[in-house]
């Protein structure tokens, strides 16, 4: 930039400083493509280098008392458009993180959901195999698995001997594995169903 130049902007920085609006509209004029093929340079997208070279313009009214100052009005001016530059990949690379963030939990949520599913199915499931078992066997079952009975313990409280309470829990529990491979396919199957 020529001296002649430099001095001229200078010149029109200062009658904007001094609230002259035709001073501002040649401002714009001179420097706004500029502006804007710079933003475009580090943004790629043309709305949003309008609207960061319309931020610099209005921020630039807004303080111009300040411009009194100011020695080089290019320098300053691409100063201004680049710390823009900046605020706005700082803002959206914060938004980036806050949206990975929240998909993440909600993923983590449907994980969580879709484990609590499977929980109380497999739940339902269980449940509904042990109310199948023949009434002593499922007696036995619940002393020992529910409530941590041992085999003479349940033995002692069913008037049976200890082989016998052993014998019965053995047959539950393979009454128990058939009907839960039985109902495995119905399981996935509503599993499924869920995510989709």
């Amino acid at each position: 930039m020529s001296k002649e130049e430099l001095h001229t902007n200078k010149e029109l920085l200062q009658r904007v400083a001094n609230d002259d609006h035709d001073a501002f509209r040649q401002l714009f004029d001179l420097y706004a493509d500029r502006l804007f093929a710079a933003v475009y340079n580090y943004t790629k997208s043309r709305f949003i280098a309008e609207e960061l070279v319309q931020e610099v313009f209005i921020r630039l009214w807004s303080h111009r008392s300040q411009l009194q100052e100011v020695q080089d009005p290019t320098a300053y001016l691409y100063r201004m458009v680049f710390n823009h530059i900046n605020t706005y990949l700082k803002k959206t690379a914060n938004e980036r993180r806050i949206l990975d963030k929240a998909q993440a939990w909600m993923t983590a949520g449907q994980d969580a959901t879709l484990q609590q599913l499977e929980a109380n199915e497999m739940s339902r499931i269980i449940t509904a195999a042990i109310e199948r078992l023949p009434p002593q066997k499922k007696i036995i079952y619940q002393l020992s698995r529910e409530q941590g009975f041992s085999y003479q313990e349940i033995a002692d409280q069913l008037h049976l001997s200890p082989n016998t309470v052993k014998n019965h829990l053995v047959e539950a529990m393979r009454l128990l594995r058939g009907y839960l491979k039985d109902h495995a396919l119905l399981l996935t199957a509503l599993i499924v169903e869920s995510i989709f």
